[in-house]
């Protein structure tokens, strides 16, 4: 949530969050690439916090985590740079 605070896509209104212009211009702009479209999914989301609290038990290690979503984002390059 920090981060998104600190990239200006939401605000904080008593202990609300809102979407900012810029918030919804990014996500409304990444639910049109179909192929970006599971990176803004609440079930993609989970399984990487699933991922973090793993790093940080110590189960897997944290390049391998960033290797396999480096290869999903290439791989969505690679698609959207074809179509």
């Amino acid at each position: 949530v920090q981060k998104l605070l600190d990239r200006g896509y939401v605000i904080e209104r008593k202990n609300y969050l809102f979407p900012t212009k810029l918030g919804k211009e990014v996500y409304n702009y990444l639910i049109r690439l179909k192929s970006a479209e599971k990176f803004v999914k609440e079930e993609f989301t989970r399984i990487l916090e699933e991922l973090m609290d793993k790093i940080e038990r110590g189960e897997v290690h944290y390049i391998d985590v960033l290797k396999d979503l480096f290869e999903e984002v290439l791989r969505v390059e690679k698609y959207n740079l074809s179509s």
